[in-house]
């Protein structure tokens, strides 16, 4: 029973998936390299330490690779299955970044507010705190920060324009 090998050596074949990974990604195939962890997470569930760590390089291997959709996807696997992974403050960054690259500023405003929430000293504190800044900023004093507009389509530079109303922003 492939369980019960899993319990008892469960490190070891852990360790190999991981291996597996690596040599995907030190050939730069990875598809093949997300397939590796997919499965490491998938069948040594018991494993939480490597499954956190394989939920977050997923994610991260996705947001490399410009797949956004399912690097959201995968940290909200990550933040489902391993909440209290070391990876979690990261993937929380990494999330609203994403968020930001497909045009889902409120998603990316809450991301980014949330990851400053987790304190100062963390490693992407200061990028995080530009990025609320830049999207509270309301350049045409109509009320509306600079990421609902960029959300709506409108000009923060043009009071006339901004979310609900006729006006939309030619680019």
């Amino acid at each position: 029973d492939q369980s019960e090998v899993y319990s008892v050596f469960g490190e070891q074949v852990a360790q190999a998936y991981i291996n597996i990974a690596r040599g995907w990604l030190s050939l730069k195939n990875y598809p093949f390299a997300v397939k590796a962890y997919k499965e490491l997470v998938e069948e040594l569930p018991m494993e939480k330490f490597v499954v956190a760590d394989s939920l977050f390089q997923i994610g991260k291997l996705y947001q490399d690779s410009g797949d956004y959709e399912r690097a959201i996807e995968a940290y909200d696997n990550l933040f489902k299955k391993a909440p209290e992974s070391g990876r979690r403050d990261e993937s929380i960054y990494r999330q609203a970044v994403c968020f930001e690259a497909i045009r889902e500023f409120s998603n990316a405003y809450e991301g980014y507010k949330t990851y400053m929430s987790l304190g100062e000293d963390k490693e992407f504190y200061r990028q995080a705190q530009q990025k609320v800044r830049q999207m509270e900023y309301d350049g045409d004093g109509d009320g509306y920060p600079f990421y609902k507009e960029q959300e709506a389509g409108t000009s923060d530079e043009d009071a006339n324009s901004y979310p609900g109303s006729k006006e939309i922003a030619l680019r």
